[in-house]
C-alpha cells in the first residue's frame, strides 16, 4: 500500500483481516487518527510506517502490538529518541 492515498477509517477495515501479518503504509501521509487503527492491527508483525508522519504520539499507539518483530519508521522527522522510549517494549 506504498504511495496510496488510505486514511484512518479505511485501515479500520484491515481488523477484517485476522491473518494479515505485514502491512507497508510508507509514502502515505497519515492523519492522527490513522495511528489509532493501526494500533488495533494486534496481529501484525511486520509494519512499515516510513514517510508516514509517525511521530511520539503515534509510538504511543504502536507500543500496544506485542506481535511485531519488524517496524520501519525511517524519514519521520518528527519521531524523538522520547518516543523510541515508548517502542522499546516491544519484542
Amino acid at each position: 500500500m506504498q504511495s496510496t492515498n488510505v486514511k484512518g477509517t479505511t485501515i479500520i477495515d484491515f481488523l477484517r483481516l485476522p491473518k494479515l501479518f505485514a502491512v507497508q503504509f510508507s509514502s502515505n501521509d497519515l492523519e492522527p487518527r490513522s495511528f489509532d487503527a493501526v494500533g488495533q492491527l494486534v496481529q501484525v508483525r511486520h509494519l512499515n510506517l516510513a514517510r508516514t508522519g509517525f511521530d511520539d504520539a503515534a509510538a504511543l499507539k504502536i507500543a500496544k502490538l506485542k506481535n511485531l518483530l519488524r517496524l520501519g519508521v525511517s524519514d519521520n522527522r518528527q519521531f524523538t529518541d522520547k518516543g523510541l522510549q515508548v517502542l522499546r517494549g516491544l519484542p
